[in-house]
C-alpha cells in the first residue's frame, strides 16, 4: 500500500463511493484491459495491473481505512487536499476555490486558526471534555468531586504544556545544531 498512489483514479471511482461501486467499476476495468480482450497489447495491461492493485487495497475495508488514513497525513505533510471527485492531491491556496485539473471537481481549503490545527486540537477537546465532566459533576452537587476534576484539569494541561514546550525546544535544538554542522 503507497499513499502517495490515488487508487481511486486507478478505479476510475470518488473517495466517498462505497464498496459495491468500487467492486462494480473494477470489475468493469479488469474486464476491458485483461490481456485476451486486447492482444496483449501494453498500455492495457498497465491499466489492467493498476486496477488490480487498487482493488488489493480498496477492496479489503480495513485496508481502505489504513490507506485513506495514511494518504490523508501523507497529503497534510505536503500542504495538500485531496480532490473529493478523483481522489488527487491538489494544493489549494487556503481561502480559495479552484477546479480539480483532472475531474474539474471545486475545491477549496478553508483557512483554519493555528489554534485548530491537528497537533493542538485534540489537546482542546480533551479540556473540553473535562470541563463538561467538571461541569456535569457540578450540576449534580458534588462540589468535592467537581474540585478533584478541576484540579485533575490544571495538572493534566500543565504537563501537557510543558510537554509542548520542551518538543519547541527540542525542535529548535536540532534545528540549530543542524546550521551549525553546515557551516
Amino acid at each position: 500500500m503507497n499513499p502517495q498512489k490515488n487508487y481511486y483514479r486507478f478505479l476510475l471511482c470518488r473517495p466517498t463511493d462505497d464498496h459495491d461501486t468500487l467492486k462494480s467499476a473494477y470489475r468493469q476495468i479488469v474486464r476491458r484491459t485483461h490481456t485476451d480482450a486486447n492482444d496483449g497489447s501494453e498500455e492495457y495491461r498497465i491499466l489492467f495491473e493498476h486496477a488490480v492493485e487498487a482493488w488489493k487495497v480498496l477492496g479489503e475495508p480495513k485496508l481502505r481505512g489504513e490507506y485513506d488514513t495514511a494518504r490523508a497525513q501523507w497529503l497534510s505533510g505536503r500542504g495538500a487536499i485531496q480532490c473529493a471527485g478523483c481522489g488527487e492531491a491538489l494544493r489549494v491556496t487556503p481561502g480559495a476555490k479552484q477546479n480539480c485539473p483532472i475531474c474539474k471537481h471545486v475545491v477549496s481549503k478553508e483557512q483554519t486558526p493555528a489554534w485548530q490545527s491537528n497537533f493542538v486540537r485534540p489537546i482542546v477537546d480533551s479540556g473540553r471534555r473535562i470541563g463538561d465532566a467538571v461541569l456535569d459533576t457540578v450540576l449534580d452537587e458534588s462540589e468535592k468531586e467537581a474540585e478533584r476534576l478541576g484540579r485533575e484539569l490544571v495538572q493534566k494541561s500543565a504537563t501537557v504544556l510543558s510537554g509542548l514546550i520542551l518538543t519547541g525546544f527540542e525542535r529548535a535544538r536540532r534545528r540549530l545544531g543542524r546550521r551549525g554542522h553546515s557551516r
